[in-house]
């Protein structure tokens, strides 16, 4: 006798299984970028309890980009091989232990190995995590994914960073850091009864990911360049709004609102990532540009720079859900790899636009800053402007032939 074969999944279980492994992964970058961000808010308070500067205390934020920057490439490409439900898990317990280990600090010292840690997790986890999504749905539908779980991102910056500074404000820094900590825990548990597995798909052929590879480049060039420009004017929002007339207690509603537009961007623009994203990314940033450009133009008026940082951040929020996307899909390296570069790049211009922000701001004003700004931003633009194929829709890198065959979710 034949055993019955086993029977397949819907199409309608599958995509809600997808949808669960994607919730899950947002909830995770929900938790790391808060996580990241926590101590900005509480520098002040966190170098008094431990009898350091606030330029000191500075350094436990340039300490963990640093991290990002130097690891995420060769700690993904030594791990890529390894279950990437099975790195999340870890992920999520580096966090943990370093949120407890930040609360319990004794010392400065202490509190910066705290730190390092966190970076080194977060160098791997995005990285893996942007190849998860990727391996979680079919390639038509990679950045609606990515959408979904850069959600998270946003959330942290927009709800968990300012609920991290209000624990730490109403009680202490410690007891952010162990809110986080214990965060992190109930995520680690998440992921371990939730997410999906997913299987690797067969690599692609060697010949064709070293042809793809100078579009992955033009990719997190481009990213870099756009990050850049962004926080060279983004780390200087509320100096931004302060000297447009806005009231310092308004400037935390005025964030939340921004990133609440950012949001709504995000999702209004992902189907279009899916199917234009070569037109999409150069609408994106065009208006970017201008967008900062006029804010330099127009920075002594409230209501202008309200409005048009309402526009501003409407349409540079998919910018990450882009970037992710695209790298993938030019079949250069495998996603987590991929990833791992969007990631470099990203923190490259995080930081770089910050240190380049401060010093433009300092020598020459706020216009000259908002044009620089704008200028590295259209710089961007120009690049993906003439490498049309590098945004191209294709493939995810490691799919079958068959392009519209489902995800391969492993329950």
């Amino acid at each position: 006798m034949t055993a019955p074969a086993p029977r397949r999944p819907s199409a309608r279980s599958r995509r809600a299984e997808e949808l669960q492994g994607l919730l899950v992964l947002a909830l995770c970058c929900f938790i790391a970028v808060s996580t990241e961000v926590m101590p900005i808010g509480l520098l002040p308070a966190i170098g008094a309890d431990l009898g350091v500067g606030e330029s000191r205390a500075g350094m436990l934020v340039s300490l963990y980009a640093a991290l990002v920057v130097l690891l995420a490439v060769p700690l993904t490409t030594a791990l890529h091989r390894i279950d990437g439900r099975s790195i999340l898990a870890v992920t999520m317990l580096g966090y943990l232990v370093a949120g407890l280990l930040s609360a319990l600090a004794p010392g400065f010292a202490t509190l910066a190995l705290a730190r390092a840690l966190g970076g080194v997790t977060h160098a791997v986890f995005f990285s893996v995590c942007i190849g998860y999504s990727a391996r979680l749905v079919p390639p038509e539908r990679t950045a609606r994914a990515m959408a979904i779980v850069s959600a998270g991102i946003s959330a942290g910056l927009v709800l968990g960073a300012p609920a991290a500074t209000a624990i730490g404000s109403a009680l202490s820094w410690r007891h952010a850091s162990a809110a986080l900590a214990i965060a992190s825990g109930l995520a680690l548990v998440v992921v371990l009864l939730r997410l999906p597995r997913v299987d690797a798909a067969p690599a692609a052929p060697a010949r064709s990911q070293a042809a793809a590879r100078p579009a992955l480049v033009a990719v997190v060039a481009a990213n870099m360049l756009v990050f850049f420009g962004q926080f060279m004017l983004y780390t200087f929002l509320a100096v931004l709004l302060l000297r447009a007339g806005a009231a310092e207690s308004s400037i935390s509603v005025i964030q939340l609102v921004l990133g609440a537009v950012g949001l709504l961007g995000i999702m209004a623009a992902a189907p279009l990532l899916d199917r234009r994203p070569h037109a999409t990314a150069l609408v994106l940033f065009s208006v970017v540009g201008a967008a900062i450009a006029l804010l330099g133009l127009a920075h002594g008026s409230l209501a202008a720079v309200l409005a048009l940082g309402v526009v501003w951040n409407l349409f540079y929020a998919p910018a990450p859900t882009l970037f992710q996307s695209a790298a993938v899909r030019t079949g250069a390296l495998a996603p987590e790899i991929a990833g791992a570069w969007v990631n470099t790049t990203s923190n490259i211009g995080i930081a770089g636009g910050s240190f380049a922000g401060a010093l433009l701001l300092e020598s020459s004003g706020m216009t000259a800053l908002a044009l620089g700004a704008a200028g590295v931003v259209l710089a961007g633009a120009v690049l993906i402007a003439v490498r049309p194929h590098a945004f191209a829709v294709r493939p995810a890198p490691e799919d079958p032939v068959e392009e519209q065959a489902p995800a391969s979710v492993v329950a």
